[in-house]
């Protein structure tokens, strides 16, 4: 499984991001919400894998805010 990093953004809306661990990144859409339609996941919604680095860079973001 792969971390993805999700958003959804429309005219008149935009949820996220959300990480979500899927097989995919059809999987992950659906995880955010499923709620939305098959149009929206398909026209709205991104999914994109985050790569090690990112990962660790947020970690280490998020410890250096804490220990702020």
């Amino acid at each position: 499984m792969a971390i993805y990093k999700v958003t959804y953004g429309s005219m008149t809306a935009t949820y996220g991001p959300s990480y979500i661990e899927a097989d995919s990144p059809e999987q992950a859409k659906r995880l955010f919400g499923s709620c939305f339609s098959e149009g929206e996941r398909a026209v709205c919604m991104t999914a994109r894998e985050v790569s090690e680095r990112e990962i660790r860079e947020a970690l280490h973001n998020r410890d250096n805010k804490d220990n702020d």
